[in-house]
């Protein structure tokens, strides 16, 4: 069984750009939220006190942010055509 030739065709440079820009476009709103989220949580681990239990529910919370976080990122570098190149000129974010 062959595959038609629109299984086969490789995205375009333009094309490539334009569904990353447009995934980045979708996902810049709620990576933010997170990253927001995240920032309270570690102030309000470092500034309350947190019986265990409390404890073990922001942890948890921040286990799936950063879950997210690198979700979104092997999305990202999924998508480029020049994986090698993107993870180069995106270093901080895999860093982060």
């Amino acid at each position: 069984m062959s595959r038609s030739d629109d299984e086969k065709r490789e995205l375009t440079q333009e094309e490539e750009d334009s569904l990353l820009e447009t995934i980045v476009g979708l996902l810049d709103i709620p990576m933010l939220l997170l990253a927001l989220v995240m920032l309270v949580l570690i102030i309000i681990e470092f500034t309350l006190t947190l019986t265990p239990r409390q404890s073990q529910i922001v942890y948890l919370i921040q286990t799936l942010i950063r879950a997210s976080f690198v979700l979104e990122y092997v999305l990202r570098v999924f998508i480029a055509r020049d994986r090698l190149r993107y993870i180069k000129s995106h270093w901080f974010d895999a860093l982060v």
